[in-house]
C-alpha cells in the first residue's frame, strides 16, 4: 500500500501544474497528501481534488530548495506515513504521469525509484566539486526525487541509522539516496533500466528509446527538459482524463511550450 505526497509551498496553481495534478487524481484518487507548510492557505488545491488530505510541517523547510532538500531527509517527513503506508509516491507539481500502473514498482526488491540521470553524476557525502569529487565521488545514474517512490522501512531506518549521516548532507536529497542505494547493503535503488521504466527527466527521447518506446510511470521536470516531446505524449491522454477542461488543456500545452 502507498501514500501519494504532493509537496507544495504556493497558494496558486498554474495552469499547467493544475492539469499535473488532475492527472493524479484521475490515476490515484484515494491515499493522496499534500505536504505544506504550516499556516499556508491550500483552498486552490482543496477545490481541485476536496478529497485531498493535509499534512503539516514547519514552514522553515518550505523556504528555499536548501530547506526543502532537510525536509527530505527528516525522519520527521516519514514518519507520520510510515504507521500506516509501506510505500511513499513523491509527486511534484511539475511531474506528470502516463499510466497507474505503479504496483508493479512495489513489487520489485528495491526501496527507491526515481527517473535516471543521464550522463550519471558524481556524489560524495561529504565533497560537493572539483577535483576531489571527480577522484573521490560515486557515479549513480538513478536518482531524482520529484517523482519518485520510496519504501518506507528501509528510508527511515537509512535516516536514522549511524552510517548515513543525513543531517550532515549539504547537496540534493536525492543524491543521498542514490549514493547509499548503491554503498548500503539494506537500502536498495532500482538499476537504471527499471528506472526507465519508471520515469523520464533530462533526455527523454533517448530513455523513450531504451524502453522500446514504451512510456513511464511519468515524468519529472516540466517544462524544464524536451517540451515538445512531453507535450506530444501527454496531449492524448489529457482528452481522457476527468476533470480536465479543453481550455485548460490548451492553456497548459502553450505555457509548456513557451507560447503564452
Amino acid at each position: 500500500n502507498f501514500a501519494i505526497v504532493v509537496p507544495v509551498y504556493r497558494t496558486e496553481l498554474s495552469p499547467l501544474e493544475k492539469l499535473c495534478l488532475l492527472r493524479l487524481r484521475h490515476l490515484f484518487p484515494a491515499n493522496a497528501y499534500l505536504a505544506a507548510p504550516r499556516g499556508l492557505c491550500l483552498d486552490a488545491y482543496i477545490n481541485l481534488w476536496p478529497e485531498l488530505r493535509v499534512k503539516v510541517f514547519d514552514p522553515a523547510y518550505f523556504a528555499s530548495v536548501k530547506t526543502y532538500n532537510k525536509l527530505m531527509l527528516d525522519p520527521g517527513f516519514y514518519q507520520p506515513f510510515a504507521c500506516t503506508y509501506e510505500w511513499m509516491l513523491i509527486h511534484q507539481l511539475d511531474a506528470f504521469l502516463f499510466h497507474g500502473d505503479l504496483g508493479s514498482f512495489c513489487e520489485m526488491p528495491f526501496d527507491y525509484f526515481g527517473a535516471p540521470w543521464l550522463p550519471a553524476q558524481l556524489v560524495h557525502p561529504f565533497i560537493h566539486k572539483g577535483y576531489l569529487l571527480k577522484l573521490l565521488g560515486t557515479r549513480v545514474s538513478v536518482g531524482n526525487g520529484g517523482l519518485s517512490l520510496r519504501r518506507l522501512g528501509p528510508t527511515l531506518e537509512l535516516l536514522t541509522g549511524v552510517h548515513a549521516k543525513p543531517q550532515r548532507w549539504t547537496a540534493n536529497e536525492d543524491g543521498f539516496f542514490a549514493y547509499w542505494g548503491l554503498k548500503s547493503r539494506k537500502f536498495r535503488s532500482c538499476p537504471l533500466d527499471v528506472a526507465a521504466r519508471f520515469a523520464f527527466e533530462a533526455q527523454p527521447e533517448a530513455l523513450y528509446a531504451l524502453n522500446g518506446n514504451t512510456l513511464p510511470l511519468g515524468c519529472h521536470g516540466l517544462p524544464k527538459y524536451s517540451q515538445k516531446f512531453y507535450a506530444e505524449l501527454m496531449r492524448p491522454l489529457l482528452a481522457q482524463t476527468e476533470g480536465v477542461e479543453s481550455h485548460l488543456i490548451e492553456t497548459s500545452m502553450a505555457s509548456l511550450l513557451g507560447k503564452e
